[in-house]
């Protein structure tokens, strides 16, 4: 059967939930942002619904609220490969879910979530800075449209990275180790050679027996309610490819500002 672009974009957002809707359960556990034991933990990993070590890779949201350095973030996310946890992402604003899908640039609002964005990016970076030591800003993305800069730092045994998109988002990102928290794209991405890469992903692909080709692997993200059905979609498959990108990024590279998509740079970002 053969879906439209827009049949199949629209089949995504169903699926959605609200990225602002909190599950009952327990509140994200600040000892996450030092400790990596606590990543490993069963417990921890069964409070996220984690998937067993033979799904590759999956997100999972937290079930709970998430407020930490005085901020009520909208929630958090954690990217899981073969079981394990590689990295948790606290999205502590986004213009996006705070406008919503309807309200998107609504213009009697502007002016107080610029004044939020401007509150909560002081928070976050200030308390970062103090668990940890601001080892550096990186540039990531390169020369194209995702070109943007990060605020890499360290506390304990955890690596995060600080994104401030101006008129849309302030965002944390946690890692195990400091070669995630500069890079984008995978290590085995960037080890592989263009013959490995294509045996890797050619693996990954299966046929079923009524000849329709079937990718296994690939995140479902959350789109909520936010005009990002096709940033979301994109972000799904580049994570299957090794970019370890998510919605938010895509959207602010592309122009989205105040959950506004019009305008925006969608098919551009796709090519």
């Amino acid at each position: 059967m053969r879906v439209s672009r827009r049949a199949f974009l629209a089949s995504l957002a169903s699926l959605a939930v609200p990225v602002r809707a909190q599950q009952r359960g327990a509140a994200f556990p600040v000892e996450a942002l030092t400790q990596l034991k606590l990543w490993d933990d069963a417990a921890f990993l069964k409070t996220w619904d984690a998937p067993g070590p033979a799904q590759r890779l999956a997100c999972r949201m937290w079930p709970g609220p998430c407020e930490l350095f005085g901020v009520k973030a909208h929630g958090a996310s954690a990217f899981l490969e073969s079981g394990r946890l590689r990295s948790i992402t606290l999205l502590f604003l986004d213009a996006g879910a705070w406008f919503g899908f309807k309200n998107a640039g609504e213009e009697t609002r502007v002016p107080e979530f610029l004044a939020l964005h401007k509150q909560t990016a002081e928070a976050v970076e200030k308390g970062v800075n103090g668990i940890g030591t601001k080892v550096r800003d990186v540039v990531l993305g390169g020369k194209t449209l995702l070109k943007h800069t990060g605020s890499v730092a360290n506390h304990g045994d955890v690596w995060s990275r600080l994104v401030v998109w101006p008129q849309h988002l302030v965002k944390l990102t946690l890692f195990r180790d400091e070669d995630a928290a500069v890079q984008l794209l995978a290590p085995y991405r960037r080890a592989q050679s263009r013959d490995e890469q294509a045996r890797t992903f050619a693996s990954l692909m299966h046929k079923d027996a009524n000849g329709d080709r079937i990718i296994r692997g690939i995140p479902l993200l959350k789109q909520g309610d936010r005009a990002y059905c096709g940033m979301s979609a994109l972000a799904m498959m580049m994570q299957h490819l090794g970019l370890r990108i998510e919605t938010e990024e895509l959207a602010g590279a592309a122009g989205i500002r105040f959950g506004i998509t019009k305008d925006a740079k969608t098919r551009e970002m796709y090519d």
